[in-house]
């Protein structure tokens, strides 16, 4: 109960809330109406429930992420971003944005971080109380396996690694699903290698 309930309230944050403290202003429609268009022809292609709102926010490093759900969400571009790509490859990032909410990507990544940080704190809660017990323990009143310890010890890790490469895996399906969308796979190529 206590994890579906992680879950909901990781679900329910409000994108005003979260773009309020990314500083995120959105997208001037006059400066950038060539990535409104492009957006258009791509949303048409995805058949989405809801149009995401195009964001930018202050940072020097090139970024862009989508945030969310299917019904209402929201694109952000970092400045460093759209100052040094070019509409085509800003046109693939997009994409790529657009193929993750499509995907349902930001739910299924919500839920794993979710669980993620489940499964971190109930492991240190109990490593807490295993020490505790290791008087009990080490006078033989009660007794642990080894494979036990063992668990709580890496339960952690493994659920990072879980997340980790569910988060690959959906970075290269949101990859085909953008080229399939824009029918330019080669915008997205040339953003990656800017990017890398």
């Amino acid at each position: 109960l206590m994890l579906v309930q992680v879950c909901i309230r990781t679900l329910k944050i409000p994108i005003s809330e979260t773009l309020s403290k990314l500083r995120a202003t959105p997208l001037n429609f006059t400066r950038f109406a060539n990535l409104y268009q492009l957006q258009s022809a791509l949303l048409t292609n995805a058949k989405l429930k809801s149009i995401p709102q195009l964001y930018s926010m202050p940072s020097n490093s090139m970024n862009a992420f989508a945030i969310g759900t299917d019904n209402a969400s929201a694109i952000v571009f970092t400045q460093a971003m759209l100052n040094r790509l070019d509409t085509r490859e800003i046109g693939g990032v997009l994409a790529h944005e657009i193929a993750h909410i499509k995907n349902h990507d930001l739910i299924l990544m919500n839920i794993s971080n979710a669980l993620w940080r489940f499964t971190h704190n109930l492991c240190q809660l109990a490593q807490v109380l295993v020490l505790l017990m290791i008087p009990l323990i080490f006078f033989g009143i009660l007794q642990m396996s080894l494979s036990s310890l063992l668990f709580l010890f890496f339960a952690p890790f493994l659920a990072i690694l879980i997340h980790l490469a569910l988060s690959r895996t959906r970075e290269f399906e949101a990859d085909r699903v953008a080229s399939e969308l824009s029918g330019d796979p080669k915008g997205l190529a040339m953003a990656l290698k800017k990017l890398d």
